[in-house]
This record gives structure tokens, sequence and C-alpha cells, in this order.
């Protein structure tokens, strides 16, 4: 067994990774870029989401986010302090899932089919000024 023992916290590293990958997949509402869970805080640089199990979601927000109310794009993250803890959010993701690029605080608009989307996995989109 001491052998094991200086891999074990790369192990455990890539453990911990993921478990993350296959937790945020079990939240995720609608496509793979895209999570849909009440807000439990934002501040200048982080959101974090909260499934109904309890479990946060951590997401970077930074210069390139676009932050979305109703129909409009707005500044900054400063109206979800404004919506409350629980309201719930859609997030797109960048392909790391790490970054939310998209802030709105409403879900997703299901657009018609373009041949890509079937009636089990239908096609979400944001407004126009939110992309």
């Amino acid at each position: 067994m001491r052998f094991l023992m200086p891999h074990a916290p790369r192990a455990l590293g890539l453990l911990t990774l993921s478990l993350f990958g296959v937790s945020l997949a079990m939240a995720q509402s609608g496509p793979k870029n895209m999570i849909s869970l009440p807000l439990y805080d934002v501040e200048a640089k982080l959101i974090r989401l909260q499934s109904k199990e309890g479990k946060l979601y951590p997401f970077v927000i930074d210069s390139r986010t676009v932050f979305c109310k109703g129909t409009h794009k707005v500044w900054d993250w400063s109206y979800l302090s404004h919506e409350g803890k629980g309201a719930k959010v859609t997030l797109k993701l960048s392909p790391d899932s790490k970054n939310a690029l998209v802030v709105w605080n409403l879900a997703p608009v299901a657009v018609p089919s373009t041949g890509a989307s079937t009636p089990d996995s239908p096609a979400f989109d944001f407004p126009p000024m939110c992309k």
C-alpha cells in the first residue's frame, strides 16, 4: 500500500473534479451549456446557485458576462441582489462550465425546431440583446 500513497492527492483531485462534473450535469435542466436554479448569492466575481438538495454551484462572472433582466440587457449583477435569495436564474455557461457567459433572471425560451432538436430535447435561446 505504501507505493499508492504518493498518488493519493492527485487521485483525490481527479475524483473531486469528476464528481463536480457529474453533480453539475444532474442539476442542469435543459441544454448542456445552460443551468437554471435558484440564486444563493452573487458578488463582484462569483455567482452561486443552489439545488433543491442544498448543493451550491459557483460560477465566475467577469467582464465577458452579459446580464439580462427580463428582456433588457443591464450593466452589472446588482439587479440580482433585488431579486433575492431563492429567485430562479438561468446561466449560459462557458464550455468548461466554470464561467457564466450570460446571467438571466428568467427561464430560457423554447425556439422552433431547426432539425437539431427533438420534442424530447427542445432548443432553448436567450433574447437577442442578451447574447
